[in-house]
């Protein structure tokens, strides 16, 4: 009897640990054909957008400053790798990061970017939950429409991030949420702001643009 119940339980044992292996089987293959539906729906054309002419009018400030290239982040970086090939072609370290890994694939095999290749590091991660201990300061960071998304979490302890990881005399350069244009100026207290203006300032007028409320806006500044 004992032995018939030893080999129950060993029965029962292996076929919790077979469930278990199917179980991890199916999820890592539903977590792989997420991925790969992600990765296919992401379009791979060269993109034919320019080069956001916020980042292009602060290397007007920068140029004039004769500021040699550093290290530059692009936070929310896409796939399409514009800006990023931009800065990478200028000299520039570039951490490119996103919270969707398959959009960084795409943005590190773009053709504009292959050849740069190792002056560019990605990082997965939703912005609210990045690691900042082995971010490095940088000289310039960028944000085009992902700090102005109303699904940032937690906005004041990214900031303080953002600003923490600038060095001095490194610029932000970005779109800002929508919050009221005195409190966005507060976040700027320890810069020298070089431009502030509504979001799509520097982009051609179109007629009956949609008012937003409150309006978004973007900044180039310098830190003190």
């Amino acid at each position: 009897m004992k032995y018939r119940l030893n080999a129950l339980h060993v029965i029962v044992g292996i076929s919790l640990v077979s469930i278990a292996v199917v179980a991890l089987m199916l999820d890592v293959a539903r977590k792989r054909a997420k991925s790969n539906l992600i990765y296919s729906l992401i379009p791979r054309e060269n993109p034919t957008r320019p080069v956001n002419p916020l980042l292009r009018k602060a290397f007007e400030y920068i140029r004039t400053e004769h500021i040699p290239p550093g290290i530059a982040i692009d936070f929310g970086a896409g796939y399409d790798g514009v800006d990023s090939a931009y800065l990478l072609k200028l000299g520039y370290q570039v951490i490119a990061i996103d919270h969707v890994k398959e959009m960084l694939q795409v943005l590190a095999s773009q053709k504009a970017i292959y050849p740069y290749r190792s002056q560019l590091s990605t990082i997965v991660s939703r912005f609210e939950d990045l690691n900042w201990t082995y971010i490095p300061q940088v000289d310039l960071f960028i944000a085009f429409y992902s700090l102005s998304s109303k699904g940032v979490k937690d906005f004041p302890k990214v900031w303080n991030h953002i600003v923490a990881h600038i060095k001095p005399g490194g610029f932000f350069v970005g779109d800002l949420p929508p919050l009221p244009k005195n409190d966005l100026l507060k976040l700027f207290d320890n810069f020298e702001i070089m431009y502030f203006d509504k979001i799509n300032a520097l982009l051609p007028k179109r007629d009956e643009e949609p008012q937003e409320n409150p309006p978004y806006y973007s900044a180039i500044a310098r830190k003190k």
